[in-house]
């Protein structure tokens, strides 16, 4: 009977870890979608002058300050999967700027860079 318990509680444990992971996975996935989401609508607002068939990218024109550089933006991911880490936003030079609720703005990609995940969404 403990052994039978034993594996139950194991089991269990093992299931709320995978859940964890796997939601932090797909919490990952969706900020990748979104930065490729912002990148294609701003190829298609400089090349169109509009923004079709794209969903839940928005028009944002506020300034954004990292560090000592000051970006001017353009567009923000409205993904409601990241609402409760930050906001992603694209400034006019294609920099993709994500701004961490509790940390402040941090520079993910420069304008010929590699993608950055956010220090918020890593798993530890």
């Amino acid at each position: 009977m403990k052994a039978l318990v034993a594996i139950a509680v194991l089991l269990i444990g093992l299931f709320l870890a995978f859940a964890y992971f796997h939601s932090r996975s797909i919490d990952r996935a969706h900020f990748v979608n979104s930065a490729s989401a912002l990148l294609s609508a701003h190829q298609q607002l400089r090349d169109t002058g509009s923004i079709t068939n794209l969903r839940r990218v928005l028009v944002w024109t506020n300034r954004i300050t990292v560090g000592d550089a000051v970006f001017q933006g353009e567009l923000v991911a409205d993904a409601p999967a990241l609402a409760d880490y930050g906001s992603l936003i694209l400034a006019t030079d294609q920099t993709l700027i994500w701004i961490d609720k509790k940390s402040g703005p941090t520079v993910v990609r420069g304008p010929n860079g590699g993608l950055t995940i956010p220090r918020s969404l890593h798993d530890f």
